[in-house]
């Protein structure tokens, strides 16, 4: 995978995933994937696009279409990660809209609430 095809995953997953909230929420969000990752880009952008794990890239959701509405803060990020340039702000791995309440929430330990998601740690390694 090149460089460029990482940066153009994790960025749509942003996108797609949290668009709408404050930059700190964003980077909340890209920090799970860096945390899933391990820091490594390639496995970031394999984590992004594992089923499943990120809504936006379930069916109906986000496409190599939507590159065009990528926004700056999104880019931004994605471009950090992908040259090892990005310090994961959170100790998460999983998160939710803050307006679910879903069941696999059970066993892990809250780490935040930013804007609209819930922040969790599940205590395993990716």
């Amino acid at each position: 995978m090149t460089t460029n095809e990482i940066i153009l995953i994790i960025a749509l997953t942003l996108w797609g995933e949290c668009r709408g909230e404050p930059l700190e929420g964003q980077t909340a969000v890209a920090s799970v994937i860096y945390r899933r990752g391990n820091g490594n880009p390639e496995r970031m952008a394999d984590a992004c696009l594992r089923p499943r794990q990120f809504s936006c890239w379930n069916p109906g959701g986000v496409t190599l279409a939507d590159r065009t509405r990528i926004q700056e803060p999104q880019l931004a990020l994605a471009r950090q990660m992908a040259e090892g340039l990005f310090t994961p702000v959170i100790n998460a791995d999983h998160y939710h809209a803050a307006s679910i309440n879903p069941y696999w929430t059970a066993d892990m330990g809250k780490v935040a609430e930013i804007g609209n998601h819930i922040f969790y740690s599940s205590k395993r390694r990716w």
